[in-house]
Order: structure tokens, then C-alpha cells, then sequence
């Protein structure tokens, strides 16, 4: 949501033909507002500045390759002007070495974004220079997670098993291509690929991989606070969610996308009883007012009471109806 509308993005391919739709829908009557068409994939949700709507893609079909200096390029970041309603256009496009999948994010005048070159990029969105490169920093391995800003460092992670805390100072400092991690920044090798956004909660960051494996990290340092890596019978691709347990103790919740819905305390990642699902859960977790939400790959809406971890509602997300 942003405002008065909600934007999305949706791609469909029959083969290696690929449509990709982004677009607009009022949120007081789901009236389409506009909508934004390329023949490519567009796997990652959208960033918005304003009228600005920012978005990965993969390669372009010739049709609508066709802006001088960047032709051919085999992923892009697209900033459409959505302004006037009916015609948004194209502001820019940054070119990409390979496909853009992950989500771009915007913080103080700058948008975000990683690729699958294991490149990550950070755009000017300001004046003149919007649209322009800043920096870039080279991971060791292709990068689909949405980055997390928090107090003028970034964290993400990639497919070479590594997770990194980049600081926007010094990277800004060092331009283009200064790609050794420097003052306050650091890398944490782990046991598996990254895709979940991280969380940072209490002064704890919690991560996890595609094997499973959920980690607590120091955000200054990149050292691990548990004697060992919680563990969930699935990939972990959503993001997980904190919450208070039957104890009043600070918990975690980790979304598994083959199985349950694992838990562990926060202080120490001793695992507590999980939230039972019955199918996996890819999306993000959402804890409010002592319920816990899960969309599952089934397509159903799960409600949680946080306290027992008992299920107490389930709707069917394309009907409405309960299941």
C-alpha cells in the first residue's frame, strides 16, 4: 500500500516468453489507476518515491530495448513516472550484468538493489543525477534478498553463503567499484544460500538461509549470539516475525516453505513448540495484537494465537470462504 492505492507487479511466461504487468489500484474502490507493460520477468515487489515506482527486471524483448547507451543489458532497475495515471513513463533505467529478483528499497534519496550477477547497487534518486550509479559492491554470489536499512548500514545476503552489513559512509565515500569491505562493515559465512529479509529486533539481527538455518547476529559485528543455528524442516524465503510467548518471553517465529512454522527464544535459540501449518509458508510472518498471520502455499490464510500457538482461523485466500 502507499496512500490512497496499492501497487504490485505480476509476470507470466508461456516458455521463454515472458509479460510482466505493474500497476496501479485505488484502495477506496479497487479501480485499476494505470498499468505498465514489458515483455520480461518481474520476480521482486516494487519501491515507491512519490510518483516514482521503481522495479527489477530480467532481460527486455527488443520491442521495448531500445534507449540509447543501454541496450542489451540482461536485467535493469525501471523507475516509471506514475504522475498522469493512464500513461506512466519511463524516468530511467539502470542496467544490470544479469537479472534484477530482488525487491529494491529506498532510503535518504537513494534506491537499493542487488542482482544476480552478485552485484549490489545503489542509485541516486535526486535531481539531475537520478537514475545515476553512486556505488556498487561486488558479493561472491548472486543476490535476491531484500536488503534491510537500519541506522546507515545495509544487510543482506547472498547465494555463495555469505551475509553482509555494508555502511552507506563508507561506501559513499569510496565510489564505484570500491569493493573491499571497509570501516564498520563485515561478512558472516554461514551453511547456507540467502533469500528471507532479514529482521533486526532489540539489538539482534536474525537471518536465515534456504537450508534451514536461522541465525542471530550482532548487527556491529556479525558475531553470533547463539551457541547454535535454529533449524526448520524447510527453506526459509519469508521473513520471520517476533512475538511474546505464554512466558513472556521474547520469541522468534521462522516460516519454513516445505512445513510448520518454527519458533525459538529469542535470548538464547532454544526451540519452543512451532505454529502447526500443514503446508509450507514462503510469504512474510505478521504479528499483531496477539495474533500471528501465515499465507500458505496452499493459499490459505492462517490466524495464530500467539499464546498456546493454537490455529483459530483459516480462509481459503482466492474464496473468502473459511477451510
Amino acid at each position: 500500500m502507499d496512500g490512497d492505492r496499492a501497487i504490485g507487479a505480476t509476470y507470466d511466461c508461456g516458455g521463454l516468453d515472458c509479460e510482466a504487468t505493474v500497476f496501479g489500484i485505488s484502495a477506496d474502490t479497487g479501480d485499476e489507476l494505470w498499468r505498465f507493460k514489458r515483455q520480461t520477468q518481474i520476480v521482486g515487489a516494487v519501491a515507491v518515491s512519490g510518483d516514482t515506482v521503481m522495479f527489477g527486471t530480467a532481460s527486455i524483448d527488443d520491442e521495448f530495448d531500445t534507449d540509447p547507451g543501454v541496450l542489451g543489458a540482461d536485467g535493469y532497475l525501471y523507475a516509471i513516472d506514475t504522475s498522469t495515471p493512464l500513461a506512466p513513463t519511463v524516468l530511467w533505467r539502470v542496467p544490470a550484468t544479469d537479472s534484477v529478483w530482488g525487491t529494491p528499497v529506498v532510503s535518504d534519496g537513494v534506491v537499493y538493489f542487488g542482482d544476480l550477477d552478485g552485484v549490489f547497487h545503489a542509485v541516486s534518486l535526486e535531481g539531475d543525477d537520478a537514475g545515476t550509479e553512486i556505488w556498487n559492491f561486488k558479493a561472491g554470489g548472486a543476490i535476491v534478498a531484500e536488503p534491510l536499512i537500519v541506522d546507515g548500514k545495509i544487510y543482506f545476503g547472498d547465494f555463495s553463503d555469505n551475509f553482509y552489513a555494508l555502511d552507506i559512509g563508507t561506501r559513499e565515500a569510496g565510489g564505484p567499484g570500491s569493493n573491499p569491505l571497509g570501516a564498520g562493515e563485515w561478512s558472516f559465512d554461514s551453511d547456507g544460500w540467502f533469500w528471507a529479509t532479514p529482521l533486526l529486533n532489540d539489538g539482534v539481527l536474525y537471518v536465515g538461509t534456504l537450508n534451514g538455518k536461522f541465525y542471530a547476529l550482532d548487527p556491529d559485528t556479525g558475531t553470533e549470539f547463539w551457541a547454535n543455528p535454529g533449524e526448520v524442516d524447510g527453506q526459509i524465503v519469508g521473513r520471520a516475525a517476533i512475538f511474546e510467548d505464554a512466558g513472556s518471553r521474547t520469541a522468534v517465529a521462522v516460516p519454513s516453505g516445505t512445513g510448520n512454522i518454527g519458533a525459538f527464544i529469542a535470548s538464547n535459540g532454544a526451540e519452543l513448540n512451532g505454529f502447526a501449518t500443514d503446508a509450507g509458508v514462503k510469504a512474510d510472518l505478521l504479528v499483531d495484537n496477539g495474533v500471528l498471520y501465515a499465507h500458505t502455499t496452499d493459499d490459505d490464510l492462517l490466524r495464530f494465537k500467539i499464546t498456546d500457538h493454537g490455529l483459530f482461523s483459516c480462509i481459503d485466500a482466492e474464496t473468502g470462504a473459511a477451510c
